[in-house]
């Protein structure tokens, strides 16, 4: 039973060499895997998607028939087509899939890269605030002119500092999960094409 006859290992040879063929593929592993350079070839973004659907295990046939459809852009595009470029590239379900995974592996890469640039927003509210706590005091101790000039910089600066203090808690708050869902949540019924 276990023994093949020789017309069903001519069928079975017949149906493998009928198969597609494919470049071969190199596995990236998650740690590796870095939104392709501005200057990447479409073929270079093709194997960044398969790598991105991949690692959400989708198996490699699925994988290549969504990346097989990103035919011409570059990393470049990749990263700055509108949301719904995405949907109309991949279809509804894969382009969600394959937006959000590129933003989220985009927003996390630029964290790790600019680890202090959640501490900017901070840094600027506390430099507001010591500026209209300076005006403040320029302006109850001051007279005339000065006075007038201290209470205007204490309004102008505590707008300022109400303003990058709110930054502050979303910017320190905000992880790259909730960036790229509010991207897609933002763009994603908008339409790529412009009405005629």
């Amino acid at each position: 039973m276990g023994l093949m006859n020789d017309e069903e290992s001519r069928l079975s040879s017949d149906a493998a060499e009928s198969l597609p063929l494919y470049e071969e593929h190199h596995d990236v592993s998650e740690h590796d895997l870095k939104t392709p350079e501005d200057k990447a070839t479409p073929d270079q973004v093709r194997d960044y998607l398969v790598a991105v659907m991949r690692s959400r295990g989708s198996g490699i046939d699925h994988a290549r028939r969504v990346a097989s459809k990103w035919n011409a852009g570059t990393g470049r595009e990749l990263r700055t087509y509108p949301v719904s470029m995405y949907r109309d590239i991949f279809g509804a379900e894969d382009g969600w899939v394959v937006c959000r995974e590129v933003h989220l592996r985009r927003f996390t890469q630029e964290r790790k890269e600019h680890p202090l640039r959640r501490f900017v927003a901070g840094i600027v509210f506390l430099v507001t605030l010591v500026f209209t706590l300076i005006a403040a005091m320029v302006g109850w101790f001051a007279t005339d002119v000065l006075q007038i000039v201290g209470w205007m910089c204490v309004y102008i600066g505590s707008m300022a500092t109400i303003g990058s203090g709110v930054f502050a808690i979303v910017e320190f708050f905000q992880t790259p999960e909730k960036r790229a869902e509010a991207l897609l949540h933002s763009g994603w019924g908008k339409s790529s094409t412009p009405p005629a």
